[in-house]
């Protein structure tokens, strides 16, 4: 298990659990032992996105990660407090990666998610996540990695 604490601001520290950790770290860990806000959002999109594509039988990607409403949230989190996805995601992924975050977001049951939102975090904008994640997934990266 790898445990990685990240200063998100002032005084408030983030501890995130990875039960088996086989990614190097991007950047070195500060002298406080505390991993940068670039290794956390690594890791968040590897949840998300998954290693590998898969493709439906029609050549489709196919999500490939795990399907969660605290991954959806925490990555609409990194993406408004740290770095719009848009600018961060195209660092270190391909257009692999973006068919497979896409694939990932139009599956996302929109109705039951919202629900677990609000049980999640109480006077949660769920228009406001949904609007954001569409924003950075669909249009944002869209223009990135397909040629229109």
């Amino acid at each position: 298990m790898a445990v990685y604490e990240f200063k998100v601001v002032k005084g408030l520290v983030l501890k995130v659990d990875f039960v088996r950790d086989v990614t190097e770290l991007i950047h070195p860990r500060g002298k406080n032992g505390i991993a940068s806000i670039d290794d956390l959002y690594y890791r968040k999109v590897l949840t998300v996105v998954g290693w590998k594509a898969d493709e439906s039988s029609v050549g489709r990607a196919l999500a490939g990660g795990r399907q969660k409403t605290k991954d959806l949230f925490d990555v609409f989190y990194l993406s408004t407090h740290a770095r719009p996805l848009s600018e961060w995601f195209p660092r270190y992924f391909d257009r692999s990666a973006y068919e497979r975050l896409a694939a990932w977001h139009l599956s996302t049951p929109k109705q039951k998610t919202a629900l677990e939102l609000m049980d999640l975090i109480p006077g949660c904008d769920t228009k406001a996540v949904f609007k954001h994640l569409d924003d950075e997934i669909i249009h944002n990266l869209n223009r990135k990695y397909v040629s229109l």
